[in-house]
């Protein structure tokens, strides 16, 4: 699956998302391709076990045949 030239999830997540991820920023929508079916929610089920201890969430917004939108955001920031 072709993530828009980086190699892994992990990559995309980074770049795109790394101001949530350190704090500064509240939240972040990423786009992200379609991969396998139902791949998406174990990636974020996954994602949300490592993320729940820094006060993290990420869920899938909404998708189509080729592109899920991810909303990774800390609740108690963006209230």
């Amino acid at each position: 699956m072709e993530l828009l030239g980086f190699r892994n999830f992990d990559e995309l997540l980074a770049f795109h998302c790394s101001p949530v991820l350190i704090g500064i920023k509240p939240a972040n929508l990423i786009s992200r391709p379609n991969g396998k079916h139902g791949e998406i929610n174990s990636l974020l089920h996954v994602y949300n076990s490592q993320f729940r201890e820094r006060g993290l969430i990420s869920r899938k917004r909404c998708g189509c045949s080729r592109r899920n939108l991810l909303l990774i955001y800390n609740e108690k920031k963006l209230q």
